[in-house]
């Protein structure tokens, strides 16, 4: 039971991304050493998405041929990327000639957990399994 508790505890801390952030002090101005976040910037294709209210968007693709579209929140002004579901995804991005390969982040860790983590720990398919054999 030690062992399912570790191993719950470090998928957690890998999964958490904490960065310190660096800076040059001028004066009075702080400036950023560090950089920021790559921001996916999509290729925009030559189709469009209309959500329930009939609002049309053009439809960006981004390298792994996942999509979305900018939209803007009517509460507070801001931009920001909507993803459209797996299957538009596939068909938008096998017209536009890119291979779709995205993969969620909970199967990425899924996948880890199972191929190298557990094993380690005597787990298997089939359940637990002693690391000692008796007899």
């Amino acid at each position: 039971m030690k062992k399912i508790i570790y191993v719950i505890i470090m998928m957690i801390a890998f999964t958490l991304n904490v960065n310190a952030q660096s800076f040059n002090v001028d004066g009075n101005n702080y400036t950023n050493v560090t950089k920021g976040r790559q921001s996916s910037q999509g290729t925009e294709t030559p189709y469009t998405w209309s959500d329930r209210s009939g609002t049309k968007y053009n439809i960006f693709v981004c390298q792994n041929g996942r999509c979305y579209v900018n939209k803007t929140s009517g509460k507070t002004g801001k931009k920001y990327k909507y993803y459209l579901n797996e299957d538009i995804s596939k068909d938008v991005a096998k017209k536009v000639g890119i291979e779709y390969n995205y993969v969620k982040k909970s199967k990425k860790i899924a996948e880890a957990i199972k191929n190298h983590i557990a094993p380690s720990i005597g787990i298997t398919n089939s359940g637990i399994t002693p690391k000692v054999k008796i007899g």
